[in-house]
C-alpha cells in the first residue's frame, strides 16, 4: 500500500493520496486534476504491477467523479453541535 501511495503522489496532477483498510486488502484514494486522471491511473498501475507482479491480477483503478456537495460557509450556518443538519451556502 505504501508503494501505491508513493507512486500516486509522484504523479503530475495528484494533489494527495491516502490508503485505508490495508488490514483487509485495502485501497488507496487520490485527489487528481480531472485532465490528468487517466494518465495518472495508467502510469501508476503499470509501475505498481511491475514492482509487485504477484499482485498484478488483483490491482485495478476505479475512477470516480465528485458531485456538487462542496460549499463555502461558516460555523454559524452549520451549528456548533456534531450531527446538526448542514445547509449549503451555495448550491
Amino acid at each position: 500500500m505504501k508503494t501505491l501511495q508513493t507512486l500516486l503522489v509522484e504523479q503530475p496532477g495528484v494533489f494527495g493520496a491516502r490508503f485505508s483498510g490495508a488490514g483487509t486488502r485495502g485501497a488507496c484514494v487520490a485527489i487528481v486534476e480531472p485532465n490528468r486522471v487517466k494518465q495518472a491511473a495508467t502510469e501508476v498501475l503499470q509501475k505498481y504491477r511491475k514492482a509487485h507482479s504477484e499482485l498484478s491480477a488483483r490491482c485495478h483503478a476505479a475512477i470516480c467523479e465528485t458531485g456538487n456537495a462542496a460549499w463555502v460557509g461558516s460555523m454559524e450556518q452549520y451549528g456548533s453541535k456534531f450531527g446538526q443538519p448542514r445547509q449549503p451556502a451555495v448550491k
